[in-house]
Order: C-alpha cells, then sequence, then structure tokens
C-alpha cells in the first residue's frame, strides 16, 4: 500500500498455544486433529517513510523526517492442528481476532485498529521439548484506523518450545 516503499520488511513474534479440544472428542475431524487457542504477539517494520512529525507540525515548522513504518499486533486465534500424535503436524488458522497499532498514527491520530488473521503452515517436533515449523498469515485489517491500511502477508520460520 502508499505506507509501504516496497521493499517489504521484517516481523518478530511469539506465540502461546493452549490445547482446547482434543482426543476421543475429536472423532469426526479427519486426521487425528486437535483444536489449540493461540495467542500471538508480533512486531512489523515495513518500511522507512519520510512524514510530518506531530511535533513539528504543532510547533509551526513542519518538516519531512524518516520514521520507521511499523506495527504491534496482538492476535487471538483458534489453531487446529491435524495428525496431532506425529510427528509431523499442519495447521490451519480458520480465523482470529487481531488488535492492531500502527505507528506512526494516521492524520487524525487514530493508532488502534481491528482485524482478521487467516494462516496455516506446518510443525515438525524433533525432540519431545523441541519443535521447527514454518507459516503463512494474512491480517485483514477492518479500516478503523481509516488513512492507514494495516492489512499484510507474512510468512516465515520459527523454533518452538513444547511443554
Amino acid at each position: 500500500g502508499p505506507s509501504n516503499d516496497g521493499k517489504g520488511g521484517f516481523g518478530v513474534a511469539a506465540a502461546l498455544n493452549l490445547a482446547m479440544w482434543a482426543g476421543p472428542d475429536m472423532s469426526w475431524m479427519p486426521g487425528d486433529a486437535t483444536i489449540v487457542g493461540e495467542i500471538f504477539v508480533e512486531y512489523s517494520k515495513f518500511s522507512n517513510e519520510s512524514v510530518v512529525q506531530t511535533a513539528s507540525a504543532l510547533l509551526g515548522a513542519p518538516a519531512l523526517h524518516v520514521v520507521n513504518v511499523t506495527q504491534l499486533e496482538v492476535a487471538v486465534s483458534p489453531k487446529v492442528k491435524f495428525n496431532s500424535s506425529c510427528d509431523l503436524q499442519p495447521f490451519i488458522i480458520p480465523i482470529g481476532l487481531a488488535f492492531l497499532v500502527p505507528s506512526p498514527p494516521t492524520n487524525n491520530t487514530t493508532y488502534l485498529d481491528l482485524g482478521l488473521v487467516f494462516g496455516g503452515g506446518i510443525d515438525y517436533k524433533i525432540h519431545k521439548l523441541l519443535s521447527v515449523g514454518m507459516d503463512v498469515r494474512y491480517t485483514w485489517s477492518l479500516g478503523e484506523a481509516e488513512m492507514t491500511d494495516t492489512s499484510y502477508l507474512s510468512a516465515g520460520g520459527y523454533v518452538g518450545v513444547n511443554f
């Protein structure tokens, strides 16, 4: 979108998966499925942009400064993991709720947004206590921040601690 300079970005995230529904209760699902609740927190840096900073605009001397275009996302989602008794576990995130905080805020200083999260990926259990995986997620902004489009696609790998 207009807030991205076309060079992409990076993200750093942490998640906690809590078992919600598993075992014989899930017999109606194919592939030995388990449903976990995921709490996901991600910091993303999309680009560097020249923007008018609020302090200089208030002082009557608007000046352009290079500012990082970033976002904090906190999402809560159900995650359906298949083959939960095996080492290789594909999963989907059918839909989740995301709370988005873009920075810098929009021209009308709105800095909170809501969104929906969709995704999928795969986990591989290396050891009883350690997993590796990769996933792709799309966060779709509901547009509460008006002029700032906070929708984005992310993909990446991770290391997980199993406990």
